[in-house]
């Protein structure tokens, strides 16, 4: 129980274990909240991953099949040489690889190692805290 004073009202002591108290509770759920938002960002990393993954996988697919085929209909209609062919076919192929390499760095730029918000929350937490303080006892 708080000690009282003639007031009616805690005493400075027992404000402050309070407050030490809500502290340690502030910063155990910040800490939660910045494991989990780091979580978060690491799934992030991951898609990433498969993204650059799967970009890689359909480049290669796409040079080695398609392409073989797109080469041979351009060379049978169009009367161009096998060379040109094989060139037009390629350089479609790389540019659809290129737009899944930008969707994957998309995702990469907005990973954050640090977790932003819960260090943000918690420093408006404790000014929260230091202006009560603050109206309270000073």
């Amino acid at each position: 129980m708080p000690q009282m004073r003639e007031t009616g009202q805690p005493g400075f002591k027992a404000v402050v274990v309070g407050l030490l108290r809500d502290v340690r509770t502030l910063v155990r759920q910040e800490m939660t909240l910045a494991h989990h938002e780091v979580e978060y960002e690491i799934g992030k990393l991951v898609k990433a991953v498969l993204w650059f993954g799967i970009a890689v996988v359909m480049g290669a697919i796409g040079l080695i099949t398609i392409a073989a085929a797109c080469i041979l209909f351009l060379y049978e209609y169009t009367g161009l040489p096998a060379w040109a062919c094989a060139a037009i076919v390629s350089m479609i192929l790389l540019g659809a690889t290129a737009g899944l390499v930008v969707a994957g760095r998309g995702i990469v730029k907005s990973i954050r190692i640090i977790p932003v918000r819960s260090i943000q929350i918690m420093l408006d937490d404790l000014m929260r805290m230091a202006n009560w303080v603050r109206t309270r006892f000073v």
